[in-house]
């Protein structure tokens, strides 16, 4: 008995030029990237053909990824698209993906199976961060501020304005907190600031009006570092921006030079030095 010629099914893609190349490799995407080609099933003899597709080790449900598949004579075709969202990938546990895709004719007259397939694997990377900026803003007109470093004399308020700007905005922007994360000088004490949160954009304020109680041991200048951080929380690839404020802080400088009481009372009734005593001012 002499079985009828069959064509074997061929397989193919629009990821490579090479039509008998059956492992593509190389392939590489960044998360908020998509990945989209045709997969293509061929037959010779115009045979019922299926194609379809699958994750190696994986269901691509899990992935929001799609691929319908097709049926039909001679030459069917079906695309995959993957829209890569961070919320779908944990690039922690898993970065490379292969892919097999395989087209089956088994409905030729002699039930021959004859099938061909196709093997693609995509490896993950973070997407890409410009990261945010940290901006600081000396608010009191009566306290200069050079160069990120503040000298204060006791009485003078120091007000500081804090903004932390995000230029990323697709597929989202990127949510951001503003922190201050080390002082650095003993004691730094009353100061008042509070964490900031938002979308692409946050502000908050440090404000601080010094107190005697911060001198000790006789040591009437104190030197003190504040650090604040601005962090956003792009996908695996968090970034931040980092600026330190220097505060020298001065008791406030008296001179007795000038103190000259009357050495002499003329009790006459003349209004004038009629009695000695120590006269405590209104400073206002």
């Amino acid at each position: 008995v002499k079985l009828p010629g069959n064509l074997d099914p061929v397989i193919d893609s629009d990821l490579t030029p090479d039509p008998q190349e059956r492992i593509v490799t190389g392939l590489t995407r960044k998360v908020n990237e998509s990945l989209v080609f045709n997969v293509t099933g061929k037959d010779g003899d115009n045979d019922l053909i299926v194609l379809s597709g699958k994750g190696v080790g994986f269901d691509i449900k899990d992935y929001n990824i799609t691929f319908p598949g097709a049926t039909g004579r001679g030459l069917v075709s079906s695309l995959f698209e993957w829209n890569i969202f961070c919320d779908d990938v944990n690039l922690k546990i898993k970065d490379e993906f292969t892919f097999q895709f395989i087209v089956v004719d088994n409905a030729n007259k002699c039930r021959f199976y004859k099938a061909d397939t196709l093997d693609v694997t995509v490896k993950l990377y973070p997407p890409d961060n410009t990261g945010p900026t940290l901006l600081i803003a000396n608010l009191n007109q009566d306290v200069q501020m050079l160069n990120n470093h503040l000298t204060v004399e006791l009485g003078q308020q120091i007000t500081l304005g804090l903004s932390g700007v995000d230029l990323d905005n697709l597929p989202q922007p990127d949510f951001l907190r503003l922190e201050l994360i080390k002082v650095e000088g003993e004691p730094a004490d009353g100061y008042v600031f509070a964490p900031a949160e938002g979308l692409r954009t946050v502000q908050t304020t440090f404000t601080w009006n010094p107190q005697c109680s911060i001198f000790a041991d006789g040591v009437y200048e104190n030197d003190y570092t504040f650090t604040f951080r601005v962090v956003d929380d792009r996908c695996f690839n968090s970034k931040g921006d980092t600026l330190a404020v220097d505060i020298t802080i001065k008791d406030v400088e008296r001179s007795d030079a000038e103190f000259l009481p009357p050495n002499i009372i003329t009790p006459n009734g003349d209004q004038l030095n009629e009695y000695f005593a120590m006269v405590k001012q209104d400073e206002n």
